[in-house]
């Protein structure tokens, strides 16, 4: 799954060079869920697992987890 994470990483490098500390800001130009709905069966795909289920944060849901935020989603893992 690493070589899968290392050109979103590469991505989120060349938009800090690009356009500078506003790639940091806490809030995208676009619906961030949206967008991972609409690409949820390409992810599934592209990582190789049956399906990936996009859903709203939920305090207190996942004890000792980071919370998500804007541009920094929050990925579990299940049934490995």
């Amino acid at each position: 799954m690493a070589n899968k994470l290392l050109p979103f990483a590469q991505y989120y490098i060349d938009m800090l060079s690009t356009v500078g500390s506003e790639a940091t800001e806490l809030h995208t130009p676009f619906d961030e869920r949206r967008l991972l709905e609409v690409l949820a069966e390409h992810m599934a795909r592209e990582l190789g697992v049956e399906s990936v289920a996009v859903g709203a944060w939920v305090e207190g849901a996942l004890e000792g987890s980071q919370q998500a935020s804007p541009g920094r989603p929050l990925v579990v893992v299940e049934g490995l």
